[in-house]
C-alpha cells in the first residue's frame, strides 16, 4: 500500500514538474482544445443549447479572470483551498476563451464576406497569439480582460437580434452598453475587495489602488468596446446572425412547388463559379441575382442587393439598390432573387447589405453583349 502511495506521488510530482517546464506550450494547446471542441460540437447559432453554452462559458471565465485581477493585483491571499490547483488555472481559463473565442471567429466569419470581415477577424487572432507570447504574460491579466471583453461584447450583439429578431444599430448600441454595465459592476465588486494594496498607500496618492484597477480591468474594458464601436461605424464588423449560404448570376429562375429553377450557360468545367458570373447577355435579356440566407426563427427583417457598375472613367458606381424582405426559419436559408434589365456590358457587383449597411456577401461577375441565338443551352440548378 505504501509502495502505490509513493508511486502516486512520484507520478503528481512529474506531472507538475512538466507542467512547469511546459506552462506556456499546455496552455497553448488547452487554447486549440478548446477550438477543436468548439468546431465539433457547435451548432446553428440559434441554437439555446449553444447560447447557454457560451453565457455558461462566459461566467466562469468572468469569474476566473475577477479573480486573478484579486490576486495578482490587488495582492488578495489565496483562499487556502485553491494553493493547489490555482498554478493550474490558465489551463482552464485559455480553454474557455478558446471555445468562446473560436464560436465568435466562425459565426463572423459565416455572417460577413471576406473582405468586409477580414481586419476585424484579423485582430481577433492577433490578440489571441498575443496572449501567448510570455512577455505579454508577465504584463499580468491586459490581454485576457481584452479578450474576455471582446466575448461577452459577441454574445450580447448576437444575442440581442435573436431576441429581438432584427439588425439594427440601436440594438448593437445596446449590447455594448449590457457588456460594458456588466465591467462596471465586476470593477465596483473589486474595487471593494479587502486588499492589502490599500494598506501600502501614500497619503499623497490616495487614489492609487483606484488607479491600479482602472489600468488592470476597467480601462482595457471600456477601451475593447469603444473599439468594437468605432469597427462598427466602419462597417468591419459582420452582421450576425445573418449568413449567406449561396449566391449566384442566373439568366432564368423559376419556381416550381418548393424548389427554385435556376437557369445557366456556364461550362460544367468552371465549377467554382455561381451561376454565369461570366453572363453573356444575348439582346432583351434579364439578369437574375440568387441568394440563399439564413436567418434565425422568429427573424424578419429587409436586405438590400446593391449593384454596382465598375465605370472605365469613373471606377465603381452604384447603379442599383434593391429591397428585400426576409423571414427566418428555414434550415436551408431564405431564398429570395432580384433582376436586372437595364445594364452596361463590363465589370459588376452585387453585394448584399443589411437595414444598418453592413455587408453580409458580394458577388462579382462581368456582362458580355452578344447577338441573339436561337441554339442557346441552358443548365439548370435546383435550390
Amino acid at each position: 500500500m505504501k509502495f502505490i502511495v509513493e508511486q502516486t506521488r512520484n507520478r503528481v510530482e512529474r506531472a507538475k514538474t512538466f507542467y512547469g517546464r511546459n506552462e506556456h506550450l499546455l496552455d497553448a494547446s488547452m487554447f486549440v482544445a478548446g477550438f477543436i471542441f468548439d468546431i465539433v460540437t457547435l451548432s446553428s447559432i440559434d441554437d439555446i443549447f449553444t447560447l447557454v453554452q457560451q453565457l455558461v462559458y462566459l461566467l466562469l471565465l468572468g469569474s476566473l479572470i475577477a479573480y486573478e485581477v484579486q490576486i495578482e493585483v490587488l495582492k488578495k491571499n489565496l483562499h487556502p483551498k485553491l494553493n493547489k490547483i490555482w498554478p493550474y488555472r490558465g489551463l482552464i481559463i485559455h480553454f474557455f476563451l478558446g471555445s468562446l473565442l473560436n464560436t465568435y471567429i466562425l459565426f463572423f466569419f459565416k455572417s460577413g464576406s471576406f473582405i468586409s470581415s477580414f481586419l476585424f477577424i484579423f485582430i481577433v487572432v492577433a490578440l489571441i497569439l498575443l496572449n501567448e507570447l510570455p512577455f505579454i504574460r508577465n504584463l499580468g491579466a491586459y490581454i485576457r480582460v481584452i479578450l474576455f471583453s471582446l466575448c461577452l461584447s459577441s454574445f450580447w450583439s448576437i444575442v440581442f437580434p435573436l431576441v429581438i429578431g432584427f439588425i439594427h444599430w440601436l440594438l448593437f448600441v445596446l449590447a455594448l452598453l449590457m457588456s460594458a454595465l456588466i465591467s462596471i459592476c465586476i470593477y465596483k465588486i473589486l474595487n471593494r475587495t479587502p486588499s492589502p494594496v490599500i494598506e501600502n498607500l501614500s497619503p499623497k496618492n490616495p487614489l492609487h489602488r483606484l488607479s491600479v484597477l482602472q489600468r488592470h480591468y476597467l480601462l482595457p474594458s471600456l477601451g475593447t468596446y469603444s473599439f468594437f464601436f468605432l469597427f462598427y461605424i466602419f462597417g468591419l464588423v459582420p452582421p450576425v446572425p445573418l449568413s449567406i449560404q449561396y449566391m449566384g448570376v442566373y439568366h432564368k429562375i423559376e419556381k416550381k412547388a418548393d424548389k427554385y429553377e435556376l437557369y445557366y450557360t456556364r461550362p460544367r468545367w468552371k465549377f467554382w463559379q455561381n451561376g454565369d458570373q461570366s453572363f453573356e447577355a444575348q439582346p432583351g435579356d434579364k439578369i437574375y441575382f440568387f441568394a440563399s440566407i439564413f436567418a434565425p426563427t422568429q427573424f424578419r427583417d429587409q436586405i438590400f442587393l446593391k449593384w454596382y457598375y465598375d465605370d472605365p472613367k469613373n471606377g465603381w458606381q452604384t447603379w442599383d439598390s434593391i429591397p428585400l424582405t426576409i423571414s427566418g426559419g428555414r434550415q436551408e436559408g431564405f431564398r429570395g432573387f432580384g433582376t436586372k434589365q437595364n445594364y452596361t456590358p463590363g465589370n459588376w457587383q452585387v453585394r448584399v447589405l443589411t437595414n444598418d449597411q453592413r455587408e453580409i456577401g458580394r458577388l462579382s461577375f462581368t456582362i458580355e453583349a452578344v447577338p441573339a441565338s436561337d441554339t442557346t443551352l441552358y443548365f439548370i440548378d435546383y435550390y
